[in-house]
């Protein structure tokens, strides 16, 4: 779809960072007897924090990742709307981020 659309595509690998901060947490949490929420872990530590670094390192203006979110620009508001996706047995919009890299 980057090619197509004429875009960079990158892939970062952060397999060992989403196991020590996000994996292993869970279990010890969950062995514990608590419900803890992985994706918050993993927002925490890797998409709010990793992703938005790589994003500068690239010279990226905008970072947007979603989980089946839809987003679309009000012209009413002129700001972005975060909207849910068509199917809504994959919404996860409550996870989503449109943010600016250079936020970080």
């Amino acid at each position: 779809m980057a090619e197509t659309i004429g875009i960079p595509y990158y892939v970062v690998n952060h397999e060992e960072r989403f196991e020590q901060d996000v994996v292993r947490p869970f279990v010890e949490e969950y062995l514990s007897g608590r419900t803890p929420i992985p994706c918050s872990l993993c927002n925490n530590h890797l998409k709010f924090d990793q992703l938005l670094i790589v994003a500068q390192q690239i010279g990226a203006d905008k970072v947007a990742t979603g989980h089946y979110a839809q987003v679309d620009f009000s012209e009413e508001t002129g700001r972005w709307l975060l909207k849910r996706p068509a199917d809504r047995s994959k919404d996860q919009t409550y996870f989503s981020l449109w943010a600016d890299a250079g936020a970080a």
